[in-house]
């Protein structure tokens, strides 16, 4: 009998042991492949190809916050109280290309909260990444990168496009009344996170001017390079001058915002 005592203890400890023992060895994933160097040029004929393989090095960043969320569709990572927008019923503001050069596709839409005390609800930008078992995994939400609906005038909402060209995400805005102005900002993954690396805004008076002949400022923030248009009315044409004003930090597409007081570019 005191030997069978003496058995049980030993297995006792043994099993003690063995659920102490670390058996976590831990993984990391693989980052991103770089995005290529042949981007989207914007509308005033920049090249975004220089500087596109990564952020300047004076400019340390970080990966972006990942909250992991993972759905077999991409309507099912929307958060509770917001919707993908419509401005026309039926037609969802999402557009869908390879955004991260893995070879598949990702998703990214305009949201639009659901709260009918408001009288034009917050709207926001959504970004998810295809995986290779079919689901979707949400990259980044940005909050306060798209104008409400409100905002764009009597000429109306000033939304006017999500889209996605050369793997970079383009948003469009366009609004005022006889006074018309418009911008368009470029975003693109890079480093493990979104960047803003293109801006370009403008306005024209309607009652003698065209969008043609519309005061520009476009800037590819990859490279410092700059575009400014300005029309002169005496002459009757457009003075053109470009330059380079110098490399500056990106802004990331979570801390833009398109309301701000003074450009964060």
């Amino acid at each position: 009998m005191r030997a069978c005592y003496t058995l049980v203890i030993i297995c006792l400890l043994l099993t003690s042991a063995c659920s102490g023992a670390d058996t976590n060895t831990g993984s990391v994933e693989p980052e991103a492949a770089p995005i290529s160097a042949s981007a989207a040029s914007n509308i005033s004929g920049q090249d975004y190809a220089e500087g596109a393989s990564q952020v300047d090095s004076e400019f340390p960043v970080t990966s972006a916050a990942d909250d992991e969320a993972e759905a077999a569709d991409f309507e099912s990572l929307v958060p509770a109280g917001w919707k993908v927008l419509e401005i026309f019923d039926g037609e969802p503001e999402q557009a869908e290309a390879d955004l991260n050069n893995d070879g598949l596709v990702d998703i990214a839409a305009v949201l639009e909260k659901e709260d009918i005390s408001q009288e034009a609800p917050d709207r926001a930008i959504m970004i998810a990444f295809g995986q290779t078992d079919h689901t979707y995994k949400r990259s980044v939400i940005a909050e306060q990168a798209v104008m409400r609906a409100n905002e764009g005038g009597i000429y109306g909402d000033p939304f006017e496009s999500l889209t996605i060209e050369k793997g970079v995400l383009v948003l469009r805005h366009f609004g005022g009344s006889n006074s018309r102005w418009y911008n368009t900002y470029r975003f693109r993954y890079q480093d493990n996170d979104w960047y803003l690396i293109g801006a370009t805004t403008g306005s024209y008076f309607t009652g003698n001017e065209l969008m043609d002949n519309a005061d520009e400022d476009d800037y590819n923030l990859l490279t410092g390079e700059f575009v400014k248009k300005t029309w002169d009315e005496e002459a009757g044409e457009q003075v053109i001058e470009r330059g380079n004003r110098g490399k500056k930090a990106l802004v990331k597409i979570q801390d833009f915002d398109v309301r701000a007081a003074e450009p964060q570019y």
